[in-house]
């Protein structure tokens, strides 16, 4: 097991010096975007119940899903998008709140997606953490009707 003490995941990276400051810069860009226009940061846990992104209309399948069990034998996953925790987050959190809710969120994402690999030089194979941006209107919520606004962009740094 120790073999792996000294490399990363295929599909991850690490960030240095410049590279670093690249990407916080235009994080920061999109945060002043999106807030000229009215919108107000949320951030969701990287880590959410599987059944956030289990529902049949998720469209993301359980096998791109990295996922683990907490303490109680519940399953968990990491974050493979962001539009189905931002909806719960509006569910229960925000639901008093007068609509439109003006939303925005900048945070990772987590895949085992291997389609993604060649997509950019920079990244290795089988892309599996990327940042995703989104922002957009938000109505009343019902878990029947909802439209999925966010624009996913990976920032490759």
């Amino acid at each position: 097991m120790k073999k792996y003490c000294k490399t990363i995941p295929e599909g991850t990276r690490d960030l240095l010096f410049e590279e670093c400051g690249a990407q916080r810069h235009i994080e920061h860009e999109l945060a002043g975007v999106f807030q000229a226009r009215g919108f107000q940061e949320v951030m969701t846990p990287g880590l959410e119940y599987y059944d956030v992104f289990s529902l049949p209309a998720a469209g993301i399948p359980q096998e791109l899903m990295f996922k683990l069990t907490d303490h109680k034998g519940r399953l968990l996953a990491l974050r493979p998008d962001s539009t189905l925790p931002i909806a719960r987050l509006t569910a229960t959190r925000l639901q008093d709140q007068p609509h439109p809710l003006r939303l925005y969120y900048i945070q990772k994402v987590y895949s085992n997606n291997p389609s993604l690999t060649g997509r950019s030089k920079c990244c290795k194979p089988a892309l599996s953490c990327w940042a995703q941006e989104g922002c957009g209107p938000i109505w009343k919520y019902s878990p029947w009707r909802w439209k999925r606004w966010p624009v996913a962009c990976p920032i490759t740094a």
